[in-house]
């Protein structure tokens, strides 16, 4: 019993660390990613969120339409220091 309340402290540090506040790298390229979408003409960016972490940005919220769930996901990964881009956004009006 007391070996797994042990084993249990790895898990939990993990855990911990990856509820940690983001690094200066990755707020600077948080915010450059916001601003090349929110500049985007035609491109409603009220509802997006944008993440990152490590180098990965993390697209959240809802657009109007596919296109512009593929350009979004287009200008993140233009932006200078983007690794990966991970695209959880859905279409407004799109039931699963």
């Amino acid at each position: 019993m007391a070996i797994a309340k042990y084993l249990y402290l790895p898990a939990l540090a993990i855990l911990l660390s990856a509820c940690a506040t983001p690094s200066p790298a990755d707020a600077a390229l948080s915010a450059a990613v916001e601003q090349q979408i929110n500049e985007e003409p035609g491109l409603e960016s009220d509802h997006l969120t944008v993440q990152a972490r490590n180098g990965t940005i993390y697209l959240n919220g809802l657009v109007d339409t596919a296109a512009e769930q593929a350009q979004a996901e287009g200008i993140a990964q233009s932006v200078p220091g983007v690794r990966h881009v991970v695209d959880m956004t859905g279409v407004r009006g799109n039931t699963f």
